[in-house]
């Protein structure tokens, strides 16, 4: 009989290392799975990276590789895989050793060794080979060691030894459990040691197995039905009617403390019980359920404080939105860690399509406001770059520079959204900007002013001097005269001024000089005027003129000297009279002109001259 229990003992001690040999697998997957994950959320170029884990003597070794040409930040790299084994809870104190290599390389480029500290404990380490031991020959083709890094090489001291060549290389691969201890002494259950036998009094020995029998048959599961076994069954499919709620973090809780207490009742039973190897697998499957609440829970907490974080603030800072994005990939992590096969599967799809969509939403945000905040720090430099060349700016070209490099950088600050991060900082530059935007603009329009002035006064100045070649002195006055009045008006503080200061005397003198000839010509197209007048009388041409600034020169026609000479014969003294009205008009002529007069026979014979 006893041959029949350690038989029995024996092949479920086999039942319960092929169970752990199967779970670790999933497990090794399962964190495979979930750190390939966090390189594809935090390494720009994650999804050329492909990892692999394997353990070994309680320790676990995770290999890292990619395509030859990919860029690689190594450090990064061993910060995520840190932070993700930090954030799961499978790891306390545990040593781990990260390997990174080029996919075809036979060596690691990278080693970093590694001390996690988390919430519970690494499962038990099962050695493959030893299990495959122990596994009868028709199953031991059914179990698969986990992903072996074998193209690695290593010494006792775990410091990398290149290998003398490739083919030394090619003829040594590294096996990550060569160096496991061998436990094989471990693949059977211990046998009982044979209690030793103790003489004692028939009564007392009488008893002490009563009491002992006693003890035996009032254990759970004995001689009664067994409910714990029969509650865990039922926990198994648990009924998640809860499952539409927003928040079924309370439902969760209660079924982990059920779990936990199914579990502790489920170990209380004993090895005498004819339900004992119904325990083991009961717990294993409660474990993981336990398991997948956990990373639930930690889910559901991750997404309602990223959920407060954005209802609380209608404008988060960058480290706030930063701060809710991390959370948000927190509360993904865990769920796409959870099988499709899980019961909880149908509460896991729809979170985890909603808080994938509130990730993105925080991308997005976070890309907008980077963009802002790149505006301001544009708007920013550009404000720089104006200033100095409105210091250093003389023309008004530069000055035209200098007040539009203001415009750009204010313009930019304009467009930045009262609801983003960076408009409080925008405004407050914008208070100091537009005032050294105004000051460039009059600068501009100044000097822009003081161009055109400049430019009127000598264009003025050219136009005068070509009337006075044509002797039009009139156009030439108002000609000198616009070019004097815009030359006074150039600014001191234009560059202008520098040109315009030696013009305005020459201007001035111009002006004068034509002011005198214009009166010059007033005064004899005056006499021109008073001579045309008095030269024909009643439409009879009494005397011939010319005029100039030397002398009028007026001649008797020889008409007007047969008409008189036939008065006189008629009436002398009218006709005297008549040429010393005559002689008279002329002479006053003369002396408003202030031009000599000399007055001439029809023969040519001068007989007056003043």
């Amino acid at each position: 009989m006893s041959n029949t229990i350690a038989e029995n003992n024996n092949q479920s001690h086999q039942r319960d290392r092929w169970m752990k040999v199967g779970e670790r697998q999933e497990y090794l997957e399962l964190l495979t799975s979930t750190l390939q994950e966090y390189l594809r959320a935090e390494i720009p170029s994650g999804e050329f990276f492909q990892v692999k884990c394997v353990v070994k003597n309680d320790r676990l070794m995770i290999l890292v590789q990619h395509p030859q040409g990919v860029t690689v930040d190594t450090e990064k790299i061993f910060v995520v895989m840190e932070e993700a084994l930090e954030s799961l809870s499978a790891f306390r104190e545990k040593q781990v050793e990260v390997f990174l290599r080029v996919v075809g390389s036979k060596l690691p480029y990278a080693k970093r060794d590694m001390t996690i500290m988390g919430q519970e404990t690494i499962p038990p380490v099962v050695d493959v080979e030893m299990a495959r031991e122990d596994i009868p020959e028709d199953e031991a083709t059914n179990v698969s060691s986990s992903p072996a890094i074998d193209d690695y090489y290593v010494n006792a001291e775990n410091s990398w030894t290149p290998p003398a060549t490739i083919e030394d290389a090619e003829d040594e691969p590294f096996d990550p459990l060569a160096d496991a201890p061998d436990l094989s002494h471990y693949s059977t259950i211990k046998r009982l040691y044979p209690v030793k036998s103790f003489i004692v009094g028939g009564s007392l020995l009488a008893i002490a197995m009563f009491g002992l029998g006693a003890y035996l048959v009032t254990r759970p599961c004995v001689i009664s039905g067994c409910e714990p076994i029969q509650v865990a069954t039922e926990l198994q499919k648990p009924a998640l009617s809860w499952m539409n709620k927003t928040s079924p973090v309370a439902e969760l809780t209660t079924l982990q403390t059920e779990i936990k207490q199914a579990t502790a009742e489920l170990k209380q039973i004993p090895l005498w019980s004819s339900r004992h190897q119904e325990v083991e697998p009961l717990i294993t499957k409660l474990s993981a359920q336990g398991e997948e609440i956990n990373l639930l829970l930690k889910a559901f907490q991750a997404a309602e404080k990223a959920g407060q974080k954005t209802q609380t603030s209608e404008k988060q800072s960058i480290q706030e939105l930063q701060n809710t994005q991390q959370l948000w990939r927190q509360a993904i992590l865990p769920l796409e860690a959870i099988n499709r096969t899980s019961p909880f599967y149908g509460l896991v799809n729809p979170k985890l399509s909603s808080y994938r969509r509130n990730l993105q939403a925080v991308n997005r945000q976070l890309r907008t406001e980077d963009k802002w905040l790149q505006k301001l720090a544009s708007a920013k430099s550009v404000a720089i770059a104006a200033q100095k060349r409105q210091d250093t700016a003389k023309s008004l070209q530069e000055l035209q520079k200098a007040q539009s490099t203001w415009e750009v950088a204010v313009n930019a600050l304009k467009i930045i959204p009262s609801n983003s991060v960076a408009h409080t900082d925008a405004q407050k530059l914008l208070v100091q900007y537009k005032p050294k935007l105004a000051k460039a603009r009059l600068n501009a329009t100044r000097e822009q002013m003081a161009s055109n002035t400049y430019n009127q006064a000598v264009s003025a100045a050219k136009q005068a001097q070509i009337y006075e070649t044509r002797n039009q002195w009139q156009g030439a006055v108002s000609q000198w005269n616009q070019a004097v009045s815009a030359i006074k008006q150039i600014s001191q503080n234009s560059s202008y001024y520098s040109k315009a200061k030696p013009l305005v005397e020459p201007y001035n003198r111009s002006l004068q000089r034509a002011q005198n000839q214009f009166q010059v010509y007033n005064r004899i197209q005056t006499a021109r005027n008073d001579l045309q007048r008095t030269c024909v009388n009643a439409g009879v041409a009494i005397c011939n003129f010319t005029v100039n600034l030397q002398a009028i020169a007026v001649k008797m026609t020889a008409e007007y000297e047969q008409a008189i000479a036939i008065s006189s014969q008629n009436n002398s003294v009218s006709t005297t009279n008549h040429l010393q009205v005559l002689q008279q008009t002329l002479e006053v002529i003369s002396d408003n002109a202030g031009i000599p007069l000399a007055i001439y026979d029809a023969q040519g014979n001068q007989f007056y001259r003043n």
